[in-house]
């Protein structure tokens, strides 16, 4: 699936002054499958690592910091070979590691020579829940998001459309009509699908409404599940209260509104 990221990856990789990358945004928006997928394409060889699913993952970055002792264990453990100015390091779910979003700052300033990207969602929850420190300065970032309307049309096979509809944008001159019928149409199905990449997927193969909604809901399921992670059982509660509210709010005619923790 084609995202505007790709290009902000191969960017970074082609900087001369690069930094460790660090990928953030959402759960499910993408960030994993532009690093192992897309990144493919653009190194020799991509080392994936993942922080969440793997203890043994987290302990490669108990023994202390040093990156050329961090790069020894990982090899050690996977059985691959990290090459400097070849390899990509791929770090997944870094918030699940503080030593390990650490790390990022000794590779800025210790280990330039390796390419090194690290990807996580709810970075700024868990820093604050888990006193991390944060390579301030040490980083390049890229912020993912869900698919906007350019990226919609793409992945349903309407780049010449969202081609036509930019050049129309840039000129200021109109869409013709019945390029802009097709255009309307399309946009009230991403209005429906939304941009989440695997809602978009499943819509695109079998365009189905009901077949998209499941996936909204298992997402939607995964993010309630979140709160359990950084706040006790009491805050928890009241999180997925606010979090379940929120189409209910929105569906009001005063959209503006607050929520007080008590």
């Amino acid at each position: 699936m084609r995202r505007k990221a790709d290009r902000l990856l191969k960017e970074w990789r082609d900087k001369a002054d690069r930094k460790p990358l660090l990928v953030k945004g959402v759960r499910q928006c993408g960030k994993t499958y532009l690093l192992r997928t897309y990144a493919q394409t653009l190194f020799e060889s991509v080392v994936y690592v993942n922080l969440e699913n793997d203890q043994s993952a987290r302990a490669d970055f108990s023994g202390g910091l040093d990156p050329h002792s961090i790069v020894r264990a990982i090899e050690a453990r996977t059985g691959q070979r990290i090459v400097p100015g070849k390899t990509l390091l791929f770090i997944d779910e870094v918030q699940a590691c503080g030593e390990a979003l650490t790390s990022l700052k000794y590779f800025c300033e210790d280990a330039p020579e390796y390419y090194v990207a690290a990807a996580g969602s709810l970075l700024g929850v868990a820093i604050n829940h888990q006193s991390y420190s944060f390579p301030v300065g040490k980083t390049d970032l890229i912020e993912m998001a869900p698919l906007d309307f350019e990226e919609f049309l793409w992945a349903m096979g309407y780049e010449r459309l969202a081609d036509e509809i930019r050049s129309s944008f840039e000129s200021m001159d109109p869409l013709a009509p019945s390029l802009h019928d097709k255009a309307l149409g399309l946009y009230r199905q991403y209005l429906v699908v939304g941009g989440m990449p695997e809602a978009v997927q499943t819509y695109a193969e079998v365009q189905s409404v009901i077949d998209v909604a499941e996936k909204h809901r298992i997402i939607l399921d995964g993010y309630s599940a979140d709160t359990n992670k950084y706040a006790d059982e009491r805050l928890s509660s009241k999180t997925r209260a606010c979090f379940d509210s929120i189409p209910q709010q929105l569906a009001k005619e005063n959209r503006k509104f607050q929520y007080k923790v008590v």
